[in-house]
């Protein structure tokens, strides 16, 4: 793997910081959006679910794709008439864009 990145542990920091804003943003739109309180908690509790397991691996490189592997996968409804909210997809495109960006993909 090719990483496009001076440092792991610069890598490790920045998608901790990107995991962070999210969970941050989710957590003032649960407080706002009621109509999508559930949606948007259940991705909340993704997302934090995912950190954890992110920060306890012992070879955190190759689980940032696996975290977002996981988060994106969590989010499809098995009713394919069932639309991610755009905050949702917002969320998803910014983790392929950080996978894309650092040669991850």
């Amino acid at each position: 793997m090719n990483i496009n990145f001076q440092s792991p542990n610069a890598l490790i920091a920045e998608f901790n910081k990107l995991l962070d804003y999210h969970i941050r943003k989710l957590e003032q739109l649960v407080k706002i959006d009621q109509e999508h309180a559930f949606e948007l908690k259940y991705m909340l509790n993704a997302l934090k679910g995912s950190r954890k397991g992110f920060q306890d691996c012992d070879q955190p490189i190759p689980a940032i794709r696996d975290c977002i592997a996981t988060i994106a996968a969590g989010q499809k409804s098995p009713n394919q008439e069932a639309k991610l909210l755009p905050i949702q997809t917002e969320i998803l495109e910014e983790m392929e864009i950080f996978l894309l960006r650092y040669n991850l993909k």
